[in-house]
């Protein structure tokens, strides 16, 4: 076994010496600290603490369903035109407002033209072929010539023919055109002057923004909370305001998800709103004769529902059970009775029998 030198022994025993010294004022401090802490929660326990409250009352209770939905207008049009072809006139544009009748745009009609021409002098020829035909038929007497006849004179002569192709013509002509087909605003219009559109192609939008609706989704379960007519209120997320509307349609088809879709429409005047904004829909049910308490007011303690009234300068802890709920208060179902003094705030620092004043 190594032996320790002297110098070694006196070292060692420096070393345990200040190592006692720091564990005893670490020892110190914290008991201090511990008094310290105790002393200033009991002087603040001793002072009633200010607490804001309500009392109970019975009232109508009004159950609220907040969901999302998409803002459309009721009339909507994507217009097209009829035929292909270079894009030869662009009477508006994005956001103006036109009238039903007017002209949007036109393509380059010049062979359309030329087309519905050919066919009307087609026809004039197609008539002389037939007055040929029917020499020998009186022409004051025009029910002389048997309906069937009439009819394989006009095939024979190219009148049916040509009358087919004139209205085709005119059709196609009609088609080289945009037309408003009512009153609105226009949008997604891309296209210039001198491009080429497909003729499946969409040239632009038109919107009636009279009237608006906003479509949304409820779960299977809520089916029972909806009816049509139903109030409903509706804030676009883009617009610090809500409008009012009601229920139009509810489809009675649940899909994969186990949602069915809802429409409600807006009442009165819109302004401010666009089609396809995004949207808070508030769906609210009346309850009469119900208590009601705040939602700041109920805090979960062990997975418990717990309010705090106020009995005689106490803060009382009382278990609840709450049940329907809207934007801010929740149905009270057991618990409390028409009355009682609940406490609004500071809930989270309260404890059973904490003196407490009320604020005034």
């Amino acid at each position: 076994m190594k032996i320790l030198a002297g110098n070694q022994i006196r070292h060692c025993q420096v070393l345990l010496l200040i190592g006692a010294i720091i564990l005893t004022m670490t020892s110190c401090n914290r008991k201090a600290n511990e008094t310290g802490e105790q002393q200033e929660i009991e002087k603040i326990t001793d002072k009633p603490v200010p607490v804001g409250f309500m009392v109970l009352k019975s009232a109508e209770f009004k159950e609220q369903i907040l969901t999302n939905g998409i803002i459309k207008a009721s009339k909507k049009a994507g217009l097209y035109f009829g035929i292909r072809g270079i894009i030869d006139e662009i009477n508006y544009c994005n956001g103006d407002y036109v009238l039903a009748g007017d002209i949007i745009a036109r393509l380059n009609n010049d062979a359309e033209e030329i087309a519905l021409k050919k066919a009307k002098a087609d026809i004039q020829a197609a008539r002389l072929e037939l007055e040929n035909l029917m020499l020998g038929y009186s022409k004051e007497k025009p029910g002389s010539v048997p309906a069937e006849l009439l009819n394989n004179l006009e095939i024979q002569s190219g009148v049916k023919q040509a009358t087919h192709a004139l209205e085709l013509a005119r059709l196609r002509l009609k088609q080289t055109q945009i037309i408003a087909p009512f009153n609105g605003i226009l949008g997604d219009i891309s296209y210039q002057i001198a491009n080429m559109i497909p003729a499946n192609e969409q040239f632009c939008q038109l919107l009636n923004t009279q009237s608006y609706f906003v479509e949304f989704s409820l779960f299977e379960s809520e089916l029972d909370k909806v009816k049509k007519r139903m109030a409903v209120r509706i804030k676009p997320l883009a617009l610090n305001t809500f409008y009012e509307g009601e229920i139009s349609e509810i489809n009675p088809i649940i899909d994969k998800n186990g949602l069915f879709s809802v429409r409600a429409v807006f009442k009165g005047n819109v302004y401010g709103v666009l089609d396809g904004m995004h949207a808070e829909v508030f769906l609210e049910k009346t309850h009469p004769g119900q208590l009601a308490i705040p939602k700041k007011a109920l805090i979960l303690r062990s997975g418990n529902e717990v309010v705090f009234t106020y009995q005689e300068g106490k803060a009382i802890w009382n278990n609840v059970k709450t049940g329907k709920e809207n934007a801010r208060f929740y149905q009270l179902i057991e618990g409390l009775k028409e009355g009682d003094t609940l406490i609004l705030d500071g809930n989270l620092k309260l404890s059973h029998g904490m003196l407490v004043r009320l604020k005034e």
